[in-house]
């Protein structure tokens, strides 16, 4: 945990000397958002149950001319034969810009997963974190770093690159962006731990085995739990490569995003299942958001 702890406080004390800076924020109407949105599949970190999670999440927010904002959404998991809402989140932040080159932000977030949830992140419950960006203007220079709770905690990282183009008088924003992430797993090892990898009937899980014994009476029948886990969770180390192109569209008050996105997932985790280890099955996810916004 020690590159961890370095990596978390190189992150703040960047954030803290970008922010110590003359600053402005951009001066733009308070407002608030609708929207409507829907991801294809769920990837965390380039981690994702082996049975499909869509999310179709209608959500609502308010956006203050200071850079503070306050957002809501439900997402309804309408795949996999569960027709439920899945998770709810509440998010707060603060965005803010230092001069024309540099941005950044920091938010926290809420989230209530169904118990019924076998989504990998599902163990989540809360994530806090900030984030900057540098336009160097032939590239910009982007990363982040946050701590999110469950059963134990995680540190995550994120670093990447990335480059917009305009089109139609700047109402077409198109961004190019690869980045990487790395961080611990422990929200990994309670998403096997809790059972929840077993909700959806495909992925490991807790298993009870029956065993002999004798006892004051003579032989009694006697079941033991054994517990699927992942080893070394708590370990720093790269989880995944994104490669993504948003496209931005704004008309007015109307806004159409559209996000695909290659996830590139490395260094395997090993799966204790009692006594047998397994090397997690990793493979390439492709998936894509697409969102459709009101502003008012």
């Amino acid at each position: 945990m020690k590159q961890s702890t370095i990596v978390l406080l190189l992150s703040v004390f960047i954030f803290n000397a970008a922010y110590s800076q003359d600053f402005t924020t951009e001066k733009t109407k308070s407002h608030f958002e609708v929207s409507a949105k829907y991801l294809s599949r769920n990837v965390y970190l380039g981690r994702t149950d082996s049975a499909k999670i869509s999310y179709l999440s209608p959500g609502i927010g308010f956006f203050h001319k200071s850079g503070f904002h306050l957002l809501g959404s439900v997402s309804y998991m309408p795949n996999g034969g569960a027709n439920r809402i899945d998770v709810a989140t509440i998010e707060a932040g603060y965005d803010f810009t230092i001069g024309p080159k540099f941005y950044g932000g920091i938010y926290a977030d809420q989230f209530f997963y169904n118990t019924g949830s076998f989504a990998v992140n599902a163990e989540i419950h809360t994530s806090i974190g900030m984030y900057g960006g540098y336009d160097a203007g032939w590239v910009t220079i982007n990363g982040g770093a946050g701590y999110t709770l469950g059963a134990l905690p995680d540190i995550i990282t994120e670093a990447g690159l990335s480059h917009s183009f305009f089109a139609d008088k700047e109402r077409l924003e198109i961004t190019p962006s690869a980045k990487f992430n790395a961080g611990s797993q422990n929200y990994y090892k309670a998403y096997y731990t809790s059972g929840r990898a077993s909700k959806s009937g495909v992925a490991l899980s807790k298993s009870k085995g029956k065993g002999r014994g004798l006892g004051n009476s003579g032989s009694t029948t006697t079941t033991t739990t054994v517990t699927t886990t992942i080893q070394d969770a708590s370990h720093f180390t790269l989880l995944d490569y994104e490669i993504s192109c948003p496209f931005d569209y704004k008309l007015k008050k109307w806004e159409l995003k559209f996000t695909p996105t290659l996830a590139i997932p490395v260094n395997p985790a090993t799966i204790v299942n009692g006594t047998q280890m397994v090397q997690e099955s990793i493979s390439n996810h492709l998936y894509s958001e697409a969102e459709l916004i009101y502003s008012f």
